[in-house]
């Protein structure tokens, strides 16, 4: 090492001359510090920490190298598991789906027992209005369709939930309501066009689910034909009133397909009511 250069030394700043110090401390050190053992090189040629239980056993996961028997087994159970849940949303779907329509065919029944008519599952004897008197007899309530909307097909499993039978379906095309009626509602229905539902003798009563626009004129037809209607919502008041009027004059029933008005929660509320049991209604 060459020997310093004082008189540079000495034209140096204090500041400048502390570093030097510190430079020359710091070299010192290194010269007469012992060498450190060097450590073995980490596996994976890397330096790793200590791992938990949980990423030591992703890690396995990861190095894991499964056979084509254990690939086939998991796929299996991978299918297997997303038919199940398909199964499972299916199954609540449709138990939904028809516990819906029990609230139908509680309404269907009231309207037949308004209508004077019943069914033998329901009642034993009904009471027919005809010309000459009145005559007791067992009577199978006969439902007509007019349309084949996906809500007919609730209706059509209420109908014949209540002890009634859907035997004629209408339709623009024929061929979709002769499907309508072996998938829906039964061997004993016939698919046919709207005008010759109307014209059945068979038919008591008519389901009307088809657009608004057309609902009132196939209600006025259907009161003039001496068949009772159920129409489905909404209701426009003008229409309404006019296919109201028809059936007044016809001397049949009139009724919207709101279901949840007649059943026996709401009966059960308006008895309250009328009974002043939650106090007075504002």
């Amino acid at each position: 090492m060459p020997p310093p250069d004082l008189d540079a030394i000495s034209r140096l700043s204090l500041r400048e001359k502390k570093e030097l110090v510190k430079l020359l401390r710091e070299h010192q050190q290194e010269a007469t510090a012992e060498p450190k053992p060097e450590k073995p090189a980490p596996r994976g040629g890397r330096k790793r920490r200590r791992l938990g239980t949980g990423s030591q056993l992703m890690l396995r996961a990861m190095d894991w190298r499964p056979s084509r028997r254990q690939i086939g087994w998991m796929v299996v159970a991978g299918f297997a598991a997303m038919l199940g849940v398909v199964l499972l949303v299916w199954w609540r779907v449709a138990s939904l789906y028809w516990r819906a329509g029990s609230g139908g065919a509680s309404s269907v029944v009231q309207t037949l027992a308004a209508a004077g008519l019943r069914s033998p599952r329901t009642a034993a004897a009904v009471t027919l209005p005809v010309d000459d008197g009145a005559v007791k007899a067992p009577r199978v309530v006969g439902w007509g369709f007019l349309g084949v909307a996906f809500i007919s097909r609730k209706m059509a499993w209420a109908v014949n939930q209540s002890g009634a039978e859907v035997r004629y379906v209408g339709s623009r095309d024929p061929r979709k309501a002769s499907l309508f009626c072996s998938e829906w509602a039964g061997p004993w229905c016939t698919g046919s066009t709207y005008d010759e539902v109307l014209q059945q003798t068979g038919v008591d009563v008519v389901y009307i689910p088809v657009p608004s626009g057309l609902r009132w004129d196939w209600a006025e037809r259907a009161c003039r034909a001496g068949k009772h209607v159920v129409a489905e919502k909404p209701w426009e008041v003008k229409g309404a009133q006019r296919a109201q009027r028809a059936c007044e004059a016809a001397g049949v029933q009139l009724m919207d397909a709101t279901y949840f008005v007649h059943g026996d929660r709401l009966r059960a509320m308006r008895g309250w009511v009328d009974q002043g049991r939650i106090g007075e209604v504002r």
